[in-house]
């Protein structure tokens, strides 16, 4: 095995030639990974989908995963069928307390050192943290679920010294506290809410030699028990995010480090307060603490739909790397976010495209479990009763006071008030009544779900309509499992929320709901790959809830992986960018290199999965263009800034290009000798070997078209019109019987219409001209268009449209 390794990163070596940079050579095609608390471990599926991809590129991306840490013993079993071998271990507290080199319990009962791994990537609980918990959040130091997984991964982070580690959560966790303890550095300013003094003196320190050594930690302060200070220094002025997504930050200190010594003082333990008034500090100072190893950290904000997942998952990613373990002067923070940006995908697909078709089997299996006993039960438990009158709790008066338009959403309001029996999706009554909306849906789905969750989608709907969206129509979906006021109740089209462990996404145009399966393939994971054994619906759904959404971590971990590449090329040539590194040209551009615009030049914008006309309106820098939309497209004047060369495209021609004849096939009996014909267009020779088509004894023939030339469009038949897409499997077509006695001969169909739309009422055999003609410009979108019913001409001339 190891010689088979050896021949084949001798012959990745070899092939990375051609002035591309060697990363073998420095030894960046090599990871080992440690992950904890990542739920399905997205982080190690992800590098092997990128080992796997890369092997068939001919590079040997050597990839090893260490450890896992998980509590929940549903995902230990999940992570151990999918990593054989893996080491698993089961607290992340104990693991940080375990010293390096030391044994900590496994998920098994035994005994094992933690490893040491190049990167660490975790996702520390978010239960604290998240906005869903309302006065309930606690911070670090309450030392809840979140506070203890936080402060583990600082101590495992501490004792392992990982060279780069990447941390997870949602946007309302405590980052800037995160930061302060990695860094081991605490602004002033930062210690009481606003800024001000009030609880200052709760962060207490004890004497300890001739150093102060943090004893009591604080609500406020971000200090890790134990730390010594060091010193302070002066910091930058604060300066205030212009977006909300973005937290205040400080400009670094510029001043050195003064220390603080304890000799002189008289005492055990002292206090903040009394520290910064014996020694003269203030908002403009901050306090520096020793740590075994020197992190430096950067924040990125990450949203799931930017990297062609359709599902709106806002996170926060912080990169933590030591100092100087990527080179001296090299901008790591700056180089990591336009890499992470570089590797954004558009989306492609909506949310449908991600659903089990209704005869799948776990379709079959779900919906037969919601019939059964245990659905009856939940149906009767959740239904019974009347929850609009006399079992009403403060959810009843949330749907209500949405109903007035006192409710809702911030911006999400009813303009129009509902009245408060008005039901027109699900006619839902007290003890389960119910009057659906659509015959498609699930019904046994909509038994088991309670009054409150079927009120949500009426009045959802009723909003959707008052802004011209029919929800039976478009494809909405609601997270029906939260509050009225919690929910985004208009997404965006095609795109879910963000997917949470007990989540209940509907689809008022499907009738149903996402099923966990389907949770897990809308966060990014393979799941057909992957050994699924025997979670329920409810540990599925928790697992794609509690998941790093698989692309987003990819492009994550794979640009700290080129981050020594890009800043060594942007050494070499100052006027890279990222954006020569595109493969090819969207839309037909050249293969290997990206095309390149001017400014003013018109282009073709890609606005979801259609082509917008649109002009280039600046070149930037970085190789990305300023687009203004066009006149013809929908939203024409539009601005669009940064946008990268592959969604830009040029601009086909804008007279209408129609060509003399339609492609057709004719088989591999086709020779290739070629004779013009009379018309001009191009006929294969008569091949030796006869192709019937329909039993009809007829020969297939094979059409080449003429170059396309700009002509004026034909008149318009739309009483026989048929896609050019099936016209172009047929030559000739053979007279059929028919009562009809005038019109055309459709070669689609075979049969003759009565066309009251042609000048023409002669009854002479006509056949349609989509079986000689197809527009270019269909042929390069891939569109089906509908051409026009026109008499087939008796001259040898050729023919004009």
């Amino acid at each position: 095995a190891r010689a088979a390794r050896a021949a084949r990163a001798a012959r990745a070596a070899r092939r990375w030639r051609g002035g591309r940079p060697d990363a073998r050579e420095h030894g960046e095609l090599r990871l080992s990974m440690a992950t904890a608390c990542s739920g399905t471990d997205a982080p190690v599926v992800a590098m092997r989908v990128a080992q796997e991809a890369l092997a068939r590129r001919g590079t040997f991306f050597e990839f090893d995963h260490v450890m896992s840490c998980e509590i929940e013993p549903y995902k230990q079993s999940f992570i151990a069928r999918n990593n054989p071998g893996v080491l698993l271990f089961n607290d992340i507290a104990e693991c940080g307390a375990t010293p390096r080199g030391k044994s900590a319990t496994t998920a098994y009962g035994g005994l094992a050192a933690v490893p040491s791994a190049s990167m660490i990537v975790a996702g520390t609980s978010c239960k604290d943290f998240s906005n869903l918990k309302g006065k309930d959040r606690k911070s670090i130091e309450a030392m809840g679920t979140s506070g203890e997984t936080f402060i583990g991964f600082v101590n495992l982070l501490f004792e392992q010294q990982h060279d780069v580690g990447i941390l997870e959560n949602v946007q309302g966790a405590e980052w800037d506290k995160m930061a302060y303890y990695i860094e081991g550095r605490l602004p002033l300013r930062s210690v009481a809410p606003g800024g001000g003094g009030a609880k200052v003196h709760e962060l207490r320190f004890e004497v300890a030699g001739d150093a102060f050594v943090v004893s009591e930690v604080s609500e406020f302060a971000a200090a890790r028990l134990g730390a010594r200070l060091l010193g302070f220094r002066e910091v930058g002025a604060r300066h205030q995010s212009t977006s909300k997504k973005k937290p205040p930050f400080f400009e670094p200190g510029g001043g050195a480090l003064t220390p603080i010594s304890s000799a002189q003082f008289r005492g055990s333990a002292v206090g903040l307060a009394s520290l910064c008034e014996r020694f003269g500090l203030g908002d403009d100072h901050e306090l520096c603490f020793a740590a075994p190893v020197a992190y430096r950290t950067t924040l990125a904000y990450l949203d799931a739909k930017e990297w062609g997942v359709p599902q709106t998952r806002a996170r926060k990613y912080m990169l933590l790397w030591k100092e100087g373990s990527f080179g001296e002067g090299v901008e790591v923070a700056r180089r990591w976010h336009e890499l992470c940006t570089h590797l954004r995908c558009p989306l492609k697909y909506n949310v449908d495209s991600f659903l089990l078709a209704d005869e799948n089997d776990r379709v079959h299996r779900f919906r037969d479990a919601l019939r059964g006993p245990l659905g009856r039960l939940t149906a009767v438990s959740r239904q019974g009763g009347d929850w609009w009158g006399e079992q009403a709790n403060k959810d009843t008066q949330a749907n209500k006071d949405f109903r007035a338009c006192r409710g809702g959403k911030v911006g999400q309001f009813l303009k129009t008030p509902l009245a408060e029996l008005s039901r027109p999706y699900t006619n839902w009554g007290g003890q389960g009544q119910a009057s659906l909306a659509s015959h498609t849906w699930w019904s046994e789905l909509v038994s088991v779900l309670s009054q409150r969750q079927l009120d949500m989608i009426d009045c959802f709907g009723v909003k959707a309509a008052e802004l011209g969206l029919d929800p039976l129509h478009h494809s909405l979906w609601w997270n029906i499992s939260q509050n009225v006021g919690r929910t985004e109740n208009i997404p965006l089209p095609g795109i879910t929320g963000c997917i949470t462990p007990g989540g209940e996404h509907f689809g008022p145009h499907k009738g149903r709901s996402i099923l966990g399966y389907e949770k897990l393939l809308l966060s990014g994971i393979p799941a057909d790959k992957l050994l699924l054994g025997t979670e329920s619906e409810v540990q599925l759904s928790d697992l794609a809830g509690n998941a790093m959404v698989m692309p987003v971590v990819s492009a994550a971990i794979l640009a700290v992986l080129c981050l020594p590449a890009y800043a060594r090329k942007l050494a070499e040539d100052a006027k890279f960018s990222l954006a020569s590194l595109a493969s090819h040209e969207a839309g037909g551009g050249a293969r290997g290199g990206a095309a390149t615009f001017s400014e003013g030049q018109r282009v073709e914008l890609r606005c979801g999965e259609r082509w917008e006309p649109a002009n280039i309106a600046d070149v930037n820098e970085d190789g990305t263009y300023d687009v203004a939309l066009a006149a013809g497209a929908a939203d024409a004047g539009k601005m669009f800034g940064g946008v990268g060369a592959a969604h830009v495209r040029r601009r086909a021609s804008e007279g209408r290009v129609e060509a003399a004849s339609a492609i057709q096939r004719c088989g591999a009996g086709c020779s290739t000798r070629r004779r013009r014909s009379r018309r001009g267009s191009e006929r294969c020779a008569p091949s030796p070997t006869r192709f019937t088509r329909a039993r009809t004894g007829q020969r297939w023939s094979c059409l080449r078209p003429r170059a396309p030339r700009l002509t004026p469009p034909p008149p318009r038949c739309a009483a026989s019109a048929v896609p050019s897409s099936s016209a172009t499997r047929l030559t000739r077509a053979a007279p059929t019987p028919s009562t009809v006695s005038r019109g055309p001969i459709c070669a689609t169909t075979r049969a003759r219409r009565a066309c009251f739309s042609c000048p023409s009422t002669t009854p002479r055999r006509s056949t349609c001209s989509t079986s000689r003609t197809t527009s270019s410009s269909t042929r390069l979108s891939g569109a089906t268009t509908r051409t026009a019913c026109t008499p087939r001409r008796t001259s040898s001339r050729p023919s004009a449209g």
